[in-house]
């Protein structure tokens, strides 16, 4: 089955998806390492250096001149602290024009799978650092092939993935995406995102929003290589602080095209943007 946002964004969803309890409920939100030192180049080792600097305005700045936002528009007052969580809707009305479609490297294409991640640096106190977190998580990435056989994928938005806490549930609903850079070493992806902590009695007793940046590389181990950067901020868009995390998957099955998600036919989507975008000679052709 196709995860939340289905894609790189979808793997990134699902991963944070698969730590939120941890970032959420003891308050360590954390997240991935990355930086890139051009964006037409491959990416350097950044195993041991951080790659991240902080400008006066704790804005941080990733070599190669991405940034992440200093500030995030407020979340929407039924989602902040203290509300009722009752009769929010967790699956949003979409329409095949909602979906956001971006094309992949080849070898992003298929079944990947992880077991941890790595927290390589943090500006959140106490952070534990290089320290392998379990983080078990199977993503399919890949949604459709063009006419040409090159691979593309798409971020479903506003989809949300629930966890369960020590007092109630955890949402997390990944808002918007877009892709940064792409070539044949490596694409790049900017997901933002808001948690919404819910007690027993659904109320709302913590909302924060969180800005994701992931780099994602093929290397020599035949792995596909996740550097994250995260900032997290909180419900008014303030920002709070930044996590670098390090996640390698490993393929276990060939891609496979998704025509369908959660009553979303994704193949008519992806001919609809094609067609919108100019792009009619890369609408693939059914074959009888």
């Amino acid at each position: 089955m196709k995860i939340n946002n289905l894609n790189a964004l979808k793997l990134v969803s699902l991963v944070i998806g698969c730590l939120i309890f941890f970032q959420i409920t003891f308050l360590i939100l954390l997240l991935p390492a990355l930086a890139f030192n051009n964006q037409n180049k491959l990416i350097a080792d950044l195993s041991t250096d951080s790659l991240t600097q902080k400008s006066a305005k704790s804005k941080t700045v990733l070599f190669g001149g991405i940034e992440h936002s200093e500030k995030l528009k407020p979340l929407p007052k039924m989602f902040k602290k203290g509300q009722s969580f009752v009769g929010i809707s967790l699956k949003p009305e979409l329409a095949a024009a909602d979906l956001y479609w971006f094309q992949l490297p080849k070898w992003a294409g298929g079944t990947w799978q992880t077991q941890s991640e790595t927290i390589t640096a943090s500006t959140k106190l106490n952070a534990k650092l290089n320290q392998p977190l379990k983080c078990e998580s199977t993503v399919p990435i890949g949604s459709q092939l063009d006419n040409k056989g090159d691979l593309w994928d798409c971020f479903i938005p506003n989809i949300t993935n629930t966890a369960n806490s020590n007092s109630g549930k955890i949402y997390s609903t990944d808002i918007s995406c877009v892709q940064l850079s792409i070539n044949d070493q490596k694409y790049v992806m900017k997901t933002v995102s808001r948690t919404n902590q819910v007690d027993n009695n659904q109320k709302i007793v913590q909302a924060l929003q969180y800005e994701a940046i992931d780099i994602y590389t093929f290397n020599q181990a035949n792995q596909l290589r996740d550097l994250v950067s995260v900032t997290w901020y909180d419900q008014d868009g303030n920002y709070l602080y930044n996590d670098e995390r390090v996640k390698y998957f490993t393929l276990i099955a060939p891609f496979k095209p998704i025509n369908e998600y959660d009553q979303i036919n994704l193949n008519a989507s992806f001919i609809e943007y094609l067609q919108n975008h100019g792009l009619q000679n890369l609408i693939p052709q059914l074959h009888h």
